[in-house]
């Protein structure tokens, strides 16, 4: 999906130097969001499930072109590309449960003999890119959809002493947004924009044991700065 991003802008930027005007808009974002999911851990056929809420704030970069070349009303699409550059990471959970004894070799523990063990995990997600269309209703008044990938790392303490996998998760991300634009090419963009994320599943490095998460989904508000040259 990335190659083909970067493709895509580099034909699209390429063809825009070759013309008398650019069309090619640069800025900075800052967003803050509210965020939900559910989780499930299911460990020797034991599943837990519960629902988290939270908020989040950060930064993004982005650079995008105006479809001008294209007939109708096609030439008031433009083709973006958003990068957060930063690390978003979840709080910290720790959960106390009883626990057989000799949990790192479950075969051989003693059938009756328990124990209380803690377990703490976070988790970690980066690079997260968003491919969008806009397209512009009026001067100022613009729609915009997309897709929207980051990887997702878990980090974790077990008593098993094992450990979760690493993946990367897919979405869709559609928004409503309000620009001023000055005629020097600086502009000011207002956005209200709600993303929902594929589900995810990972395994543990020495267990069947999975822990997967559903329903990832957020709204944000966003206010963007930049330039269109």
């Amino acid at each position: 999906m990335k190659k083909i991003t970067i493709a895509i802008l580099a034909t699209l930027f390429s063809y825009s130097i070759a013309s008398a005007e650019l069309g090619v808009s640069i800025g900075v974002s800052g967003q803050v969001g509210v965020f939900s999911a559910s989780g499930t851990e299911s460990e020797n056929l034991e599943k837990q499930s519960q629902d988290a809420h939270g908020a989040a704030g950060y930064t993004s970069i982005f650079i995008e072109k105006k479809l001008s070349f294209l007939p109708g009303p096609l030439a008031r699409l433009s083709i973006g590309f958003d990068h957060v550059p930063e690390t978003l990471s979840s709080e910290e959970v720790s959960t106390t449960r009883t626990d057989l004894t000799g949990a790192v070799d479950r075969s051989v523990a003693i059938q009756g003999v328990t124990a209380l063990v803690t377990n703490t995990a976070k988790i970690d997600f980066s690079d997260l890119n968003t491919t969008y269309l806009a397209f512009d209703i009026t001067d100022s008044l613009y729609v915009k959809a997309g897709m929207v990938s980051v990887d997702v790392e878990t980090k974790e303490v077990l008593a098993t002493g094992s450990t979760y996998g690493n993946t990367s998760i897919d979405g869709t991300m559609y928004g409503i947004g309000f620009a001023l634009n000055k005629d020097n090419g600086l502009f000011m963009r207002f956005e209200a924009n709600h993303t929902e994320f594929d589900n995810a599943k990972v395994t543990a490095s020495n267990t069947d044991n999975f822990v997967e998460m559903k329903n990832l989904e957020g709204a944000m508000g966003k206010i963007s700065v930049g330039k269109t040259f």
